[in-house]
């Protein structure tokens, strides 16, 4: 009887097989290992018992001791190879102790015989290039997915070459491939493959890769054929190419699984001595465990374990600079959510209503009602499908339109894709439409933002230029307030006024984007062309950021986050030396190092300490308690509250030693004598005369004279007794003796 058909062993790979099910990848438990040592004892010639005992062993880090076991395994299992189904194929391709023998040519492992010349069918225009996009595939998935990859390549992928390597074309496919017209896409087909598999099909593109570098003279991103560049691509790529890392690719880090450890799915790779041994690892690998197997029939990670056998090679003995690929964020769409024939379905339905560069020029009503319910599912994907929105036809801006319209009616569009429906319904002209939608977006906001009067927009508005001039301008700020990109792209494409203002926000509003997306170098370009200077307004919630922001950005031409954009740079109420996504963007280590890149004033707005305390502890807190639990709660001492007052504006102070453009401003002072802010630095002196007041506050309720009374004046119209302010005061003495503060009435 063979031993893999006995109880234990059933047992044992159910209980594995489950355990590769689950998205945690659970270590084995007590009871789980006992089960598996003693089936190993009873057992020892069955390849199952053995490949459990080498998971196990992985699992504890022992690597070199459980690949003696997998090997046992794969020795056992030679008679049987029909027995490793799923997660077990691996184990057949893992050949951890293969190249012990590297000496940094490798050449002995390579059969250069079975190698298979590059025949080029088309070559790229970029050529040298300083990135290239390498995918590979056979004959039928490129019939499935090919639109996609020949969509991206001309309208997101034109800055690089883009190499496609075909297996096995049909004549008809290699008379089509041969026909494409895209300059910067080069093919190459390999032709007669003998007993082809899917394996061979995703390893091939490893085994040319280091051929490719040296015909492109470049770096190399390789990428699976089944995805689409997401929003961020051509952010993230710059990132890639102005760093110094030199591999990247993803990495879960909780597995224990070799195989799974460094994922193949998107990889980059530098074009430096390290990275091409990485690459020259791969491929020996690849050639090595076929030639030992006979075929890739049973290889199904074959590409991971040699990614982890090139990765942890390159890290012990070559110095890599390696970072995984998703720490830059997300690349590129996949077909996870909705499948893999929906996702090659709707690229090549949208391939069929696009021109060559993407933007609509059909109607795409059968489109949606095809496709409305999958969409929805992936929201990443019918954001991307959008983009090019404000390029779009007449007829497919009303196909959109009315989709997402009567999406947000019935309260089921995602929030992500109201600008787009904004955009949409502005680009045809249905101003009052438009309207009544952002005022209905911004309903729960009456008092951050009030409503925009209907009157501004009109049917005459289509022939009466100077009063679309005039609600354009009215739009600007709101819009850039709530960062709608994309509304915001259409409106300026209407506007032909010369307000200075208006002007800024279209630009800012592209600035912001630019950060959003992780692009430093088309934010920084753009900020020196188009703003005299950027200045930050930090300080605790309820400091007066709000307002000093606003009163700078009505009366300079200076480029000043709005309040929910600060988290573009920095949060606002970050402390000087604080990092995570939460508090600063990942392209900056922490908000000095973001100031410091940006060469950027940083204004510090602070309170009277009193004042401070009563707005936060006997008003409105904002999300000071929520994003401060750990230091601060309602029912807090006004110590403490002092304490932490303190502590937030030393911290500061101290950051002064290391950058200079730091300045401190007391909110009261300011209250009292708006022009006196201009003279918080020299290319500010000169413009007190005249100060514009600004009107309504992004995130702050209508400000009008009789807010100064709490700030102004007598100290006890801040809700505090005369004890309590005596208290705060000397805590604020003792801990912060170098603050001043306005005492005169206002």
């Amino acid at each position: 009887m063979a031993y893999y058909t006995a109880e234990p062993v059933r047992e044992v790979r159910e209980m594995i097989n489950k355990k590769f099910n689950t998205s945690s990848f659970d270590v084995f438990t007590n009871d789980e290992t006992e089960l598996i040592q003693t089936l190993i004892t009873d057992y020892p010639a069955d390849p199952f018992a053995n490949m459990a005992q080498g998971f196990l062993l992985w699992q504890t880090g022992e690597i070199k001791l459980a690949s003696g076991f997998l090997e046992m395994a794969r020795k056992y299992s030679v008679k049987t190879p029909e027995i490793f189904k799923g997660i077990e194929i691996g184990v057949n391709s893992w050949y951890p102790n293969l190249l012990n023998n590297f000496d940094g040519s490798l050449d002995n492992f390579i059969d250069q015989e079975a190698r298979v010349p590059l025949f080029f069918l088309k070559s790229s225009s970029k050529r040298p290039s300083v990135l290239t996009i390498l995918s590979s595939c056979d004959g039928t998935y490129f019939d499935r997915f090919g639109s996609g990859l020949l969509l991206a390549a001309e309208r997101d992928y034109s800055d690089f070459s883009v190499h496609l390597h075909v297996i096995n074309p049909s004549a008809q496919q290699r008379e089509f491939l041969a026909s494409i017209s895209i300059e910067n896409l080069a093919i190459t087909i390999e032709e007669q493959v003998t007993s082809p598999h899917r394996a061979y099909y995703a390893s091939r593109r490893y085994q040319i890769a280091l051929d490719l570098m040296d015909v492109y003279d470049s770096s190399l991103l390789i990428a699976d054929i089944d995805v689409f560049p997401a929003q961020r691509f051509n952010a993230i790529v710059k990132i890639f190419l102005q760093s110094d890392i030199e591999v990247s690719c993803g990495r879960f880090e909780k597995t224990w699984m070799p195989w799974n450890r460094y994922i193949v799915t998107k990889s980059f790779f530098r074009n430096t001595h390290s990275s091409r041994q990485v690459l020259k690892y791969l491929g020996c690998y690849l050639d090595s465990v076929y030639r030992q197997v006979g075929s890739y029939e049973f290889l199904w990670w074959i590409d991971q374990n040699a990614m982890y056998s090139a990765i942890e090679h390159g890290l012990e003995n070559d110095d890599l600079k390696f970072q995984p690929i998703a720490k830059y964020g997300q690349i590129f769409l996949g077909p996870e959510k909705i499948g893999k024939q929906v996702f090659s379905d709707v690229f090549q339905d949208y391939a069929q209503l696009t021109d060559n560069t993407g933007h609509f020029i059909a109607p795409i009503g059968p489109f949606l009602d095809k496709y409305r319910l999958e969409l929805l599912q992936d929201v990443p994907l019918l954001e991307r499908l959008l983009s090019p929105v404000t390029f779009t036809s007449a007829q497919a801006s009303a196909s959109w339109g009315q989709y997402l319209l009567a999406l947000y009616i019935v309260q089921k569009l995602p929030s992500k894709l109201n600008d787009y429906l904004l955009a949409l319904l502005f680009k045809q002209r249905l101003f009052a439409l438009g309207l009544s939608t952002f005022n209905s977006m911004r309903g729960r906001n009456s008092l951050v933002f009030p409503k925009t009067p209907m009157s501004l927009f009109s049917a005459s508005l289509e022939t009466d230029i100077a009063s679309l001039t005039t609600s354009i301008e009215y739009l600007a700020t709101l819009l850039s307030r709530t960062k709608l990109y994309k509304t915001l792209e259409v409106l300026q494409s209407m506007y032909s006024g010369e307000c200075n203002s208006t002007l800024n926000h279209f630009q800012a509003a592209s600035i912001r984007n630019s950060f959003e997306i992780g692009d430093l170098s088309a934010a920084m370009s753009s900020l020196a062309v188009n703003f005299t200077q950027t200045i930050m307004v930090v300080g605790l919630q309820r400091s007066g950021t709000n307002w000093i922001a606003e009163l700078l950005r009505s009366n300079t031409d200076a480029y000043i986050p709005y309040t929910d954009d600060n988290n573009n740079i920095f949060w606002k109420h970050a402390f000087p030396d604080e990092s995570g996504r939460a508090r600063v963007n990942r392209i900056f280590k922490d908000p000095i190092d973001a100031l410091r890149r940006l060469n950027a004033y940083c204004f510090v707005v602070y309170k009277r300490p009193e004042n401070w305390i009563d707005s936060v502890k006997n008003r409105n807190p904002a999300d000071l308690f929520t994003t401060r639990k750990a230091r601060l709660s309602k029912e807090g001492s006004l110590v403490q509250f002092a304490r932490f007052y303190c502590d937030y504006l030393n911290r500061w102070r101290s950051a002064m030693s290391t950058y200079n453009r730091i300045v401190f401003l007391n909110y009261e002072v300011i209250l009292a004598n708006p022009g006196s802010l201009f003279d918080a630095i020299p290319s500010l002196k000169g413009l007190s005369r005249g100060v514009e007041m600004p009107g309504s506050l992004a995130y702050s309720k209508l400000f009008d004279s009789s807010s100064k009374s709490k700030y102004l004046g007598d100290t006890a119209a801040c809700g505090l007794s005369g004890k309590d302010i005596s208290a705060i005061r000397a805590t604020v003495r003792d801990s912060s003796p170098w603050l001043t503060f306005e005492e005169s009435s206002g």
